[in-house]
């Protein structure tokens, strides 16, 4: 998938790499695909830095292996470099130093709550990248956001 919009975010490409997977063959023969399970995989995301900054309302740079965030403070351009994390929909960015001024790495953290469903299905791998932040991880369960009605089917099963 490309260049899907979560309200201000972009993800720039999204990919999903499954096997062992179990579809719903009457749904097949219908022209619809089901998931119905799979047996493990991959999924990749990479978010937008341009968009990524404006969500936060900071200017958020990113480069291969490094994140920067950048702040005039008395006149100077201050920046802090730092690691990334992703748990669930929360993105945080973590300060490890700063330039410029003598100022707290703690002053430049971040925290977003990327908008709408959980972005990915398990613990993330985070990376920065020139384009933004790659994100990805292990599944062995059918990503929420492959197959959007799974999971009231499965409610419905239960009962």
């Amino acid at each position: 998938l490309e260049d899907l919009v979560a309200q201000i975010l972009t993800v720039r490409h999204l990919e999903f790499d499954l096997s062992d997977v179990t579809l719903d063959r009457s749904e097949l023969v219908a022209g619809r695909v089901r998931v119905l399970d799979i047996g493990a995989g991959r999924v990749e995301a990479l978010l937008d830095g341009g968009s990524l900054a404006r969500a936060v309302g900071l200017d958020v740079r990113f480069t291969d292996g490094e994140v920067e965030v950048h702040r005039t403070v008395a006149g100077v351009d201050v920046s802090a470099r730092g690691r990334v994390t992703l748990e669930g929909n929360r993105l945080r960015i973590v300060p490890t130093s700063v330039q410029g001024l003598r100022l707290p790495a703690s002053a430049f953290t971040i925290s977003y709550d990327i908008p709408g469903v959980e972005l990915l299905p398990c613990p993330a791998e985070v990376r920065p990248a020139p384009e933004g932040l790659l994100v990805a991880c292990a599944v062995d369960d059918i990503p929420p956001v492959l197959v959007p009605g799974v999971a009231a089917d499965a409610a419905r099963s239960r009962s």
